[in-house]
């Protein structure tokens, strides 16, 4: 008996190590644990005090602050809504404080209601606008559905809707050619419309069907394109149910009244003709 209860408590045990190895593991805990960081070295820029600049940001500070307004603009039409709540773009002064800020080492990412730049962008300065735009775009729908609804959206759907609105942003590195040309050979993602705590945990971006992300965002967003371009109604009650709460499975269906396999079966005979 002694030996049958040892033995449980060791599997027990094993179980959930491994369970909080997984869930540390994932880019919730990643995110939580930088979450909680001070932001308080950053200074509002005097000419817009919704950006944010590390000493030694002060002009590329200045280049975000010329091109806010426009995008601002560009997504609030995009998306049919209005920003509900005060913007805030924090401009790191070194990729090492970007990654220490968020965890991450890209060029831009929507993180604590807020954006976050890296000092990456400079190399090009010219997407400066359109990486901006993009987050915006994130950031418009993190306002209205909260972070877990957001999160639980599929990514493919968030990142395409944000390339689109951006004209690129994002996705330079792919072409559109390249992209029908991979799907066309089978080398794509599946459209999905159902989340849950498993994708906030483990969202599904590109490296789940073996995309690099500039490929994923690309693709994504030829599918949201096209969805745009299907049903211009539906598009945008899709986008407005967003905003009102829905999840985005609900959101979907009640726009489209159809199934995602559907629609993805008209988009590849699209891109067929």
């Amino acid at each position: 008996m002694r030996r049958t209860q040892l033995y449980l408590i060791v599997c027990v045990v094993i179980i959930l190590g491994a369970l909080a190895l997984f869930i540390y593991a994932s880019p919730a805990a990643t995110a939580l644990f930088h979450t909680f960081k001070s932001t308080a070295h950053f200074h509002p820029l005097d000419t817009d005090h919704r950006v944010l600049y590390e000493p030694g940001a002060e002009r590329f500070a200045e280049v975000v602050a010329k091109e806010l307004p426009a995008s601002i603009e560009t997504v609030e039409k995009a998306q049919f809504g209005h920003f509900t709540k005060s913007i805030k773009i924090y401009v790191c002064a070194t990729t090492a404080s970007f990654k220490n800020m968020t965890g991450g080492a890209v060029r831009a990412k929507t993180f604590r209601g807020s954006v976050f730049l890296s000092p990456r962008l400079l190399e090009h300065p010219e997407a400066i606008s359109s990486y901006l735009t993009h987050e915006l775009s994130h950031l418009l729908l993190l306002q209205y559905m909260g972070l877990y609804k957001m999160v639980t959206t599929p990514p493919w759907f968030t990142e395409g809707l944000a390339v689109l609105v951006s004209k690129g942003g994002g996705a330079a590195e792919v072409t559109e050619e390249e992209a029908v040309q991979a799907i066309s050979s089978g080398k794509h993602f599946e459209p999905y419309v159902n989340g849950g705590l498993y994708n906030f945990l483990f969202p599904k971006y590109g490296g789940h069907w073996g995309l690099k992300p500039h490929m994923f965002y690309r693709q994504s967003m030829l599918f949201v394109s096209f969805m745009k371009d299907y049903d211009k109604k539906a598009f945008k009650n899709l986008l407005l149910n967003l905003q009102n709460g829905q999840n985005f499975a609900k959101s979907f269906q009640s726009a489209y009244n159809t199934s995602i396999k559907d629609i993805w079966y008209l988009f590849l005979k699209h891109l067929r003709a």
